[in-house]
């Protein structure tokens, strides 16, 4: 269907790559236009835009002109595989003696969103440090790569230009329009986080903020610069009109989607009278607590509730510079519907889907060609195929249709209507194998339905001979033909002995010893003390459950004793103690492999070195952190009590542990070392403030 998606995107640095997460069809058109501030460090010559899978013929407008000092941008396609095509656009500009630059952006730039161009609201342009780009495309790319320039030799004409490696990612919105049963449109629009590189951790977490208005503007490629901030008729969202206060977003360890990977995702009708949906989305930076193991955020607070530097709450604080803003935009023009429509049976009512959507209601819509099943029929007025059929078959038809605007579309359908032979049974619509009333279910999956197979629940018989079903006819007694010591499999299966060792009532083959582990420490680097007045903070530290079975923590007093944190001066200042900070809820049943955040305030009253620690003045850390589990503490020994301690450390990468099932891989515990692996000394640097 014919949609123009608008969008704009404000990011810091270098170059940016957007992957596209869908398909469109081929009317479906984009346009893009952004600020980019120049702070790679020198001054640039130019930009690129490349676009995966296009043709030049697909860009149908871009951002230039008089607005910017490179102009109007060069089209080139530098396809070398023809089944995925390349087109770049390339701004750049020589003056006649040369080429056009872009300095660095000073300290003090704080673009917005869409105004670095001459006359923007960014102030003195030409000294910013900032360039404003956009192009419209007929259809979309699969992926969008941008990249600064830089001449080798800025004042020779034939000068090769080189890109900009480094790399900024910020999260694309993607926009899909959906058809609604009897007429109208669902707008859905997700933002999903930056991808994780590496699939066994969280990815780089953001906090993001949602401004929203529906309109009742036609978009079209050319309003790229309604998307600019203090233009007169712009459309961006302001502060007034939020839809998501706050969240945060971050990838999920493997290859979850949508809300499933904590993307931010709406999907809402589009009100009557409308045409597009605009959206701003802001992005900052998380800079609260993670999981050391797996980089997982942990807020302070809710992963709804950001906290700023200026304000935290029990000494932490989660909530970073801004990062970026995309201003997007959907504009639903007049289409006609996909074309295979919803089968329909003969005397049920028909799901009255839309023949077509979009555009400006009320429509004037004809059929032109072909035949519509008997009992159906088209709604002049919204376009929308409803009644009961009363006859069975395939069918094709065409119609032309034109909204209050004057815009006039044309289509055509196929739909299947069934006749359903067996009216009396709400499963079938024909007899089958097995005849009306019975289900043709094959529970085997032998091929055989049941109603015909005597043994529907073995695979390898249908009829039960002289062992009877699920048994074969050469061992028919004997479950374990091959194991002279038993008949039947018992509880450890043929050719292992259900032998009881230690006498507890569980045979050998499924008998392990219990083992729980110190996973991970999660302490804060610093902690800033002002005045002299003590500073308490919050320790974690998360244990495994590594054993087969399920450990239960019946109270408070219990969970105390398992687990334990000590906090070791490095100097002068004492030792302070860690308190327990209990859950609320008991008992705590942990199953096998899963893990446990256990919490502990620790209050620091001075520091032993008053420096901060830093990459280039290291060693001035104040205290050390030990963690520790006692699994006699829920009685019988830790069967591997080499990773009841946090720090610790593993043959690099990892090493394996015996318990449960030998999948889990240890890559030690505490600060990270080198090849992966973790077992560091966990230590605090206090840091006295005036």
């Amino acid at each position: 269907m014919p949609r123009h998606l608008i969008s704009a995107l404000l990011v810091a640095a270098g170059l940016i790559t957007a992957q596209a997460s869908w398909s469109l069809a081929s009317s479906f058109g984009t346009l893009s236009n952004f600020d980019v501030i120049n702070d790679t460090g020198s001054s640039c010559h130019g930009f690129e835009i490349e676009l995966e899978d296009l043709h030049s013929s697909d860009v149908s407008y871009t951002f230039g002109g008089t607005y910017i000092r490179y102009g109007s941008p060069e089209v080139v396609e530098t396809t070398s595989d023809p089944a995925h095509p390349h087109v770049i656009v390339r701004y750049r500009h020589w003056t006649g003696s040369e080429w056009a630059a872009t300095p660095v952006a000073p300290a003090g730039i704080s673009a917005s969103g869409h105004d670095c161009y001459s006359g923007g609201p960014v102030g003195n342009y030409l000294t910013s440090g900032c360039e404003h780009f956009g192009v419209s495309l007929r259809n979309s790319p699969t992926r969008t790569t941008y990249r600064w320039l830089v001449a080798a030799d800025p004042a020779d004409v034939n000068t090769a230009f080189m890109a900009v490696p480094e790399n900024v990612n910020l999260p694309v919105p993607v926009w899909n329009v959906i058809p609604r049963g009897g007429g109208g449109v669902d707008v859905r629009a997700e933002v999903e986080p930056v991808e994780e590189e590496n699939h066994a951790q969280y990815g780089e977490p953001q906090w993001l903020k949602v401004f929203k208005v529906e309109s009742d503007l036609d978009l079209q490629p050319e309003d790229l610069n309604k998307l600019l901030l203090g233009i007169a008729g712009g459309i961006v969202p302001d502060e007034t009109e939020i839809e998501t206060e706050w969240k945060l977003i971050q990838s999920k360890p493997g290859n979850a989607e949508g809300v499933n990977e904590d993307a931010d995702v709406k999907q809402d009708p589009l009100d009557a009278g409308k045409r597009s949906v605009i959206r701003r989305y802001e992005f900052y930076a998380y800079t609260g607590p993670r999981d050391g193991e797996n980089n997982e955020a942990m807020p302070c607070v809710a992963d709804d509730t950001p906290v700023p530097e200026g304000a935290p709450v029990n000494g932490c604080s989660d909530l970073g510079d801004f990062a970026g803003a995309q201003n997007v935009a959907v504009d639903v023009d007049l289409a006609a519907v996909d074309n295979n429509l919803p089968d329909g049976e003969v005397g049920v009512p028909y799901p009255d889907p839309p023949l077509v959507i979009g555009g400006l209601a009320p429509y004037s819509v004809e059929l032109t060609g072909g035949t519509v099943p008997d009992g159906l029929q088209i709604d002049p007025v919204t376009g929308v195929l409803s009644g009961t059929p009363t006859q069975g078959g395939a069918f094709s038809f065409s119609i032309r249709a034109t909204d209050a605007l004057a815009d006039v579309v044309t289509g055509t359908f196929d739909v299947t209507i069934i006749e359903d032979l067996c009216p009396s049974d709400p499963d079938k619509t024909a007899p089958g194998a097995c005849g009306c009333g019975v289900p043709d279910d094959d529970s085997d999956g032998d091929g055989t339905p049941n109603c015909l197979d005597l043994c529907p629940d073995d695979p390898d018989k249908t009829a039960p001979g002289a062992c009877g079903c699920n048994v074969a006819e050469r061992t028919c007694g004997d479950l374990c033909p091959e194991d002279p010591s038993k008949t039947a499999p018992g509880i450890c299966g043929c050719g292992v002995p259900d032998t009881d060792s230690d006498g507890d009532g569980t045979a050998d083959c499924q008998d392990f010893g219990q083992d729980l582990a110190v996973s991970s420490i999660t302490v804060p680097g610093k902690v800033s003390l002002s005045a002299r007045k003590p500073k308490r903070i919050k320790i974690a530290v998360r244990i495994q459950n590594r054993g087969p079975a399920s450990e239960t923590i019946p109270d408070p007093a219990t969970l105390a004793s398992l687990v334990s944190l000590t906090i070791e001066s490095l100097g002068g200042c004492p030792s302070p103690v860690a308190l327990f900070d209990p859950p609320t809820q008991f008992p705590i049943v942990l199953k096998s492999k899963k893990k446990l955040r256990v919490s502990f305030e620790v209050t620091f009253a001075c520091a032993n070195d008053p420096l901060k620690t830093t990459k280039k003045d290291p060693g001035h850390d104040d205290f050390r952190v030990i963690g520790t589990v006692n699994r006699a503490v829920l009685g019988g020994p830790d069967t591997h009590p080499t990773d009841d301690v946090c720090p610790r450390t593993v043959t690099p990468p990892w090493e394996t542990d015996p318990n449960p099932d030998g999948t889990i891989k240890d890559k030690g515990c505490g600060k990270k070392l080198g090849k992966g692996a973790f077992g560091g000394a966990i230590q605090i640097d206090v840091v006295e403030k005036n």
